[in-house]
């Protein structure tokens, strides 16, 4: 894996790329993250080595505050929720790898809160958990 960062005064500082190799084949992103002075700032984002997006998420003076998204390997959405300060904060949703719904609940900085949902396999409720 190689990587590709832009610099200002000695700091990490616009958009910075790491590249997976395959011999033969054309270089691949791994991931692209944004940098302001130094540190993560912005939208960052992960891909398979398909090129299909893995994980999205967004920084603030590199901690975790925005939204969260995290994909299969087929591009479907398996995971979402948002962050305050680093922390699992408010609604988050989990899926199957075919997209339906398994879970749903709240985090209040981090800590579970209120009631949970639970749903088969197939996306029919199965119980509700406080």
């Amino acid at each position: 894996m190689k990587t590709k960062t832009e610099y200002f005064m000695g700091l990490r500082d616009g958009v910075s790329y790491a590249y997976e190799y395959v011999e033969g084949q054309e270089p691949k992103v791994k991931y692209e993250l944004y940098f302001d002075d130094g540190w993560k700032t912005g939208i960052n984002r992960d891909f398979f080595a398909n090129g299909a997006l893995s994980e999205y998420i967004e920084y603030v003076k590199g901690v975790k505050n925005g939204p969260f998204y995290k994909f299969n390997p087929q591009g479907i959405l398996v995971k979402k929720g948002w962050y305050k300060n680093n922390l699992q904060h408010g609604m988050w949703y989990e899926y199957t790898d075919k997209g339906l719904l398994t879970r749903t609940g709240a985090y209040d900085l981090d800590k579970r809160n209120g009631e949970w949902t639970t749903y088969g396999a197939d996306g029919i409720f199965i119980k509700k958990k406080e």
